[in-house]
């Protein structure tokens, strides 16, 4: 379920502009989930915990789905 939500706040991301704020919140709403979901006590654990289930920033990830949206948009020659 944590990852089915990350996922449907990210498709929302292609048509929401978001602030750095509100990035800096979602952030930190999933740094609180993880410190809950594994009983951590500190933030290197966090960190830890994030490369080993490979979650980026969502900032990084947010960037590359525009990036990719943009890239395929490109490729498509309906629209030129």
């Amino acid at each position: 379920m944590f990852y089915t939500n990350i996922s449907c706040r990210l498709l929302l991301s292609e048509v929401v502009c978001y602030s750095s704020a509100n990035i800096r919140v979602f952030d930190s709403c999933i740094n609180r989930a993880i410190y809950r979901i594994f009983s951590v006590c500190d933030s290197s654990s966090v960190e830890y915990l994030k490369v080993c289930v490979n979650l980026n920033s969502i900032a990084h990830l947010i960037d590359r789905k525009r990036c990719k949206f943009i890239d395929n948009l490109m490729s498509d020659v309906r629209f030129f």
